[in-house]
């Protein structure tokens, strides 16, 4: 078995044995009631794409880490009390490991537990898209670091912990040249400088920002903007 797509399925728990399903490429829990994912899924060593959206799984185990062919990770938990802040879309916790992952193009949506994650995010030079979630004042320089080394990440959405947490973000000189869609949500004391330098930049969202000074000062001289969300807070 190769695709095993348990999306909508009554379920609220998958066997420790789906690890014995060794040419397994494409595993879906969409919208299950799957809470926790057996330790054998490390023995997954084909897996190339784990879908987990909308499900219950909240925490990956540490043998996530052994998935070297995994592609795709998309995983977070729908809070149904909400309809729009910062935790709409609850991201899963994620053991420190994630830069064995080479392979990886999309990543969403993960919480920034520390600074030690957060650097390893740098091994994964293959991103295509990132979503990273509970990032906190301190982390943001370590993540500028991370971030200038992502030659290929087209899609970037970042969110602080809570509305009044400070982003960080200023200390990026070199913004990832391809990028194409940028969201940030949490407070900025003023527009990173790096944003301008978005030649390929297409959607941009800025939520909670509660900027004094006007954005589009700054924006409008992106020559491919074409999308713009604006939420001050």
């Amino acid at each position: 078995m190769k695709i095993m797509d348990c999306e909508g399925a009554p379920i609220d728990y998958i066997p420790k044995e789906v690890g014995n399903l060794l040419h397994l490429k494409y595993l879906s829990l969409r919208d299950t009631k799957v809470q926790i994912l057996p330790k054998s899924i490390g023995k997954l060593f084909n897996l190339e794409t784990l879908d987990l959206r909308y499900s219950l799984v909240s925490e990956l185990p540490v043998e996530i880490s052994r998935l070297r062919k995994l592609r795709y990770l998309v995983a977070y938990v729908k809070n149904n009390d909400v309809e729009f802040n910062f935790d709409f879309l609850q991201a899963v916790k994620i053991h420190c490991g994630i830069g064995c992952l080479q392979s990886l193009q999309k990543l969403v949506k993960i919480e920034a537990n520390n600074n030690a994650l957060v650097t390893e995010l740098g091994n994964l030079g293959q991103l295509r898209k990132l979503e990273i979630t509970k990032l906190k004042r301190e982390n943001g320089i370590v993540l500028c670091t991370v971030l200038e080394k992502m030659r290929h990440l087209l899609s970037l959405r970042i969110r602080a912990t809570c509305e009044e947490e400070v982003l960080e973000l200023q200390s990026m000189s070199s913004p990832p040249p391809l990028l194409q869609t940028l969201s940030l949500s949490g407070r900025l004391e003023k527009l990173p400088e790096w944003i301008p330098k978005l030649k390929s930049i297409a959607r941009i969202g800025l939520y909670w920002l509660r900027l004094m000074d006007d954005p589009l000062k700054v924006l409008q001289a992106l020559p491919n903007l074409k999308y713009l969300w604006l939420y001050n807070g």
